[in-house]
């Protein structure tokens, strides 16, 4: 089925700071159509205009949740995360806690939180 959406349609309903180029837009709109498509194949309830508002702000998702939160390094109050680079501590990849006697990451058998709270 034919693409149902415009570039122009999908930013008016994002932030106006999103720097998108054509060629990523169009990808994001060919996958949200494709998505659409294939979900309501055999769907005859819905209308077509349903279903270009359904394509719209899947687009605008895709984006979203994408190409416009590729941030470097984000920080609330004094909680941030790092660069993705910072990860990478003597060659090897650190991305948890180590807890002794933990090889499998299940660490929940180790950590008593109702001791550190005081729950009785």
């Amino acid at each position: 089925m034919a693409i149902r959406v415009t570039e122009q349609e999908v930013l008016d309903i994002m932030d106006s700071g999103i720097e998108v180029s054509s060629t990523q837009m169009t990808a994001m709109i060919t996958a949200a159509s494709s998505v659409i498509d294939n979900v309501f194949a055999d769907d005859s309830t819905v209308t077509d205009a349903l279903l270009k508002e359904l394509e719209r702000w899947l687009s605008a998702h895709y984006v979203a949740s994408t190409l416009a939160r590729m941030a470097e390094k984000e920080k609330v109050g004094q909680a941030d995360v790092p660069e993705f680079a910072d990860l990478f501590l003597d060659g090897r990849l650190h991305v948890g806690v180590a807890v002794a006697d933990v090889e499998d990451g299940d660490a929940g058998h180790k950590i008593d939180v109702a001791a550190a709270v005081h729950v009785p």
